[in-house]
């Protein structure tokens, strides 16, 4: 289907190429999702991963995280989702068996993997730490699901028994925090604890598509499903919105929070009578099992006990969505598509921009469970246990500094108020998001000068370029200087910081070549002009200085 006219007709991601098919569709789903990649991703029946296409049908049932993940994906591009599911390298040599052919089409995505880059420097670190056993829940995160289930499945036979809306409530907010510690096991491997997201009528499978595959490969993109599935009732891409839009949608989208689990089940159960879907499995029985107990244990009719069910996943929904909407994607402060991207297109640094952690969400472990917590870490290793990720923030924090990401952590209310704000907000943001975060520092400049300047990883003086990394501890002004500017223009610096012309001559020794993009600067320094003028007053005023010694190549 062609795109609507208030939704970007081209992703601002240099890589993301193509429309994704089926993204504008009148149903939204994973299922439809999955047919939209199989048109557009070059995997031609097989599995994509980077450029390579691979047959491993005859390891599906092997496969250590479940068949599923594998079937589901059979004719599409798993680059994302493979990089950030394993690890260790164990998976990357079993692939190697089954690689068919190179890809002839270039890949629709707008990330890179380098061995060098952000990502895959953190995922070294990662499993330093974690080692070669690390998949599987701790036992924490099973007593805490396992005791949102149980006192669910009570409260609501309770309501039922009694019809006491008050126990329904409860249920409901119970029911929610099934839902979403749930989640935590339906990125696991198979397990029946992702089951439990299934009574609150959603669908892990659907789910481990729509959230596992589409938004944690591709957050706040045009692949996101989480982004087009709620479009065009509610719009965070920073799109044409009316005024009436900007103020109704303020009002209406906390209801849509109360029909999300209503809402999966009706388009799953189209899907079915029109054919996506080839058969239902046993864990779409799942949601009946709590009005089944309702019934067996109640005491009212079953009108009145299919009533007070309706209520408890309304009030399950509401929550849920509450959380889920405000959990930190959305935010003026955030990469949505059609902002400016930031040039280093590393798959984790782009998970980054796209959300804000909050503060005292990643206290303890309960509140991480139920609150959808340590947000980025979880993005960056969705497989790895909810619990286990605190073990894992100092590598993380390390890493970001030493690639200049000043990660910042946000107030819950302020990640409330900046999801309305991002509703209303119709303008693209004309810069990467880290130039305009409310957490301002050297390192983020320096990063966004490293983009900027044109300099190829080197020294730029003016229009040239030069390789000082030899010189670094020799300069005489100390080595930070150079350090933490390479990679950057230091004309203006170099010129104000040297008023004898030994510097220039030294500098001659260091020249590689000419600079191919002019500079980024609005300032020059001719020789006739004010500055060089006064330098040279300057330099006759201090006195006679020694002639520059030759150095070595």
């Amino acid at each position: 289907m062609p795109p609507r006219d208030d939704v970007p007709l081209a992703s601002s991601l240099p890589g993301l190429w193509k429309y994704p098919t089926n993204r504008d569709a009148p149903l939204k789903s994973g299922i439809l999702w999955l047919e939209g990649k199989r048109e557009d991703d070059g995997a031609e029946g097989l599995w994509r991963v980077h450029d390579d296409l691979y047959d491993v049908s005859t390891f599906v049932d092997k496969h250590p995280g479940g068949a599923d993940w594998l079937k589901l994906t059979k004719g599409t591009d798993i680059t994302e989702a493979f990089e950030s599911h394993h690890i260790t390298n164990r998976a990357e040599t079993t692939l190697k068996k089954f690689l068919v052919r190179k890809a002839t089409t270039r890949r629709n995505s707008p990330y890179t993997f380098e061995e060098d880059g952000f990502y895959r420097t953190l995922k070294k670190r990662v499993r330093e730490i974690l080692g070669n056993n690390y998949s599987g829940p701790s036992n924490r995160s099973v007593l805490i699901a396992d005791f949102f289930v149980i006192t669910t499945l009570l409260l609501s036979v309770l309501a039922a028994h009694g019809g006491d809306f008050l126990l329904g409530s409860l249920a409901g907010v119970f029911l929610c925090y099934t839902a979403i510690s749930a989640h935590n096991f339906f990125h696991q491997k198979d397990n029946f604890r992702m089951y439990y997201f299934d009574l609150s009528l959603m669908s892990s499978r659907d789910w481990r598509i729509s959230h596992a595959m589409s938004h944690h490969a591709y957050p706040n993109t045009l692949l996101d499903l989480e982004i087009s599935m709620f479009e065009p009732v509610i719009k965070w891409l920073p799109t044409k919105k009316s005024l009436g839009y900007k103020i109704i949608s303020w009002i209406y989208s906390p209801i849509v929070y109360s029909f999300v689990f209503f809402s999966q089940a009706v388009i799953r159960n189209l899907l079915y009578l029109r054919g996506h879907v080839n058969h239902l499995q046993w864990r779409d029985a799942a949601p009946l099992v709590l009005p089944a107990l309702m019934m067996g244990f109640g005491r009212t009719g079953v009108l009145d006990t299919l009533l007070m069910w309706a209520w408890i996943i309304l009030v399950g929904s509401f929550l849920l969505g509450a959380i889920g909407f405000n959990a930190g994607h959305h935010h003026p402060g955030v990469f949505h598509d059609g902002d400016a991207p930031r040039k280093d297109r590393d798959w984790g640094l782009g998970q980054l921009d796209a959300v804000k952690d909050r503060k005292w969400i990643s206290a303890n472990i309960l509140l991480v469970l139920t609150n959808f917590g340590n947000h980025a870490l979880h993005h960056l290793f969705p497989t790895v246990d909810h619990d286990k990720l605190y073990d894992l923030k100092g590598v993380f924090k390390q890493t970001c500094k030493e690639f200049g990401v000043d990660f910042e952590l946000a107030g819950v209310w302020e990640c409330i108020a900046g999801q309305f704000r991002q509703l209303a907000r119709d303008k693209a943001n004309p810069y990467p998001t880290y130039r305009d975060s409310s957490l301002k520092s050297g390192l983020i400049w320096i990063k966004g000068k490293q983009e900027d300047d044109g300099a190829e990883g080197l020294w730029r003086i003016h229009d040239d370029l030069y390789e000082l990394s030899s010189w670094m501890y020799r300069h005489p002004g100390g080595a930070e200087w150079l350090d933490i500017t390479k990679g950057t223009d230091i004309t203006e610096a170099f010129e104000a910081h040297h008023v004898s012309k030994i510097p220039e001559a030294i500098l001659k020794n260091f020249h590689v070549r000419a600079a191919s993009t002019r500079r980024n600067s609005p300032y020059t320094f001719k020789e006739d002009g004010f500055y060089r003028t006064l330098k040279k007053r300057v330099r006759e005023a201090l006195g006679k200085e020694p002639e520059p010694k030759r150095l070595e190549d």
